[in-house]
């Protein structure tokens, strides 16, 4: 009787392992594969309604990297099978995972966006994440309590050096919306940008003492992303596009909130509160 039911518990795990789309990715149940690399703080669990700090990169089926970002945001009990919230209530801190999620949920209903034109809208992608940090709606409420109130004077610090700087420019700087500045090098001659585009741009970074912090001439090669798309550049580069037109130069200082805030970047090339100035030109297009 028992060599009989383990040879049924073998068969049955070879059947799954056989129907399942990623053959070294086991099936949540939920619409979703899973993969853990790592391990982290078992105790440490992930619950829905905590804020999680995060390394994501999304990546096609073929490996091919779309983007990558440290992120901190509040994982909440979704209202679909198969969401990335659930992939997080998977995980303890320290964890390092990969998930192959469906790209229309994805897409369309946590995002509200199109699917990528590089992915098979029926089809799947891959999510990695390495887990930071994880705290509780209330800690995290009061830890922001006292954050506001310590950071309350380099706010003011950083408006004054911008109204300094601006000031002893010699460019002649527009407020656009929402609070960057603007100046117009070269007019473009094409296309306006609409959401779903392909863009394809160089930009030169740097603060306002002069200092460079990134530039893709530096790489040689332009930088490419889908806009629109959230996560994929910083508010204010998204901003500033939103206004342009193919083949337009313009420089556009945007102060910290515009830019990465009140913690800087994950790196820690751009310090807290920093006020950055980009000179970007859309070099192309694309629908």
């Amino acid at each position: 009787m028992k060599s009989r039911l383990w040879i049924y518990l073998i068969s049955s795990f070879a059947l799954l392992s056989c129907n399942s789309s990623f053959p070294e990715y086991s099936n949540s149940g939920d619409g979703f594969y899973y993969q853990f690399h790592k391990i982290g703080e078992q105790s440490n669990k992930v619950r829905y309604s905590d804020y999680v700090t995060a390394d994501i990169s999304y990546r096609t089926l073929d490996d091919s990297l779309f983007f990558s970002a440290k992120r901190q945001f509040q994982i909440k009990k979704p209202d679909y099978i198969g969401a990335v919230d659930d992939c997080f209530a998977m995980m303890s801190v320290g964890d390092s995972a990969s998930f192959m999620l469906q790209a229309k949920s994805f897409f369309n209903i946590t995002l509200s966006r199109d699917v990528p034109s590089f992915i098979d809208s029926n089809g799947f992608f891959k999510i990695n994440i390495d887990l930071i940090n994880s705290i509780s709606q209330e800690q995290f409420e009061k830890e922001k309590h006292e954050f506001l109130a310590w950071i309350e004077d380099f706010a003011i610090y950083e408006k004054t050096k911008l109204s300094n700087y601006l000031s002893s420019c010699t460019n002649d700087y527009q407020m656009e919306s929402q609070g960057l500045y603007k100046v117009v090098v070269e007019q473009g001659e094409g296309d306006k940008v609409h959401r779903g585009d392909t863009l394809v741009l160089n930009y030169e970074g740097r603060f306002l003492n002069g200092k460079y912090f990134d530039s893709t001439y530096k790489r040689n090669r332009a930088f490419e992303y889908i806009y629109g798309t959230e996560w994929q550049v910083i508010r204010g580069m998204e901003i500033a596009v939103s206004g342009m037109k193919e083949g337009e130069k313009a420089i556009f200082i945007l102060p910290s909130d515009l830019a990465f805030g009140t913690q800087g970047n994950s790196n820690g090339a751009i310090p807290p509160f920093s006020t950055l100035i980009y000179e970007i030109t859309l070099e192309q297009v694309r629908r």
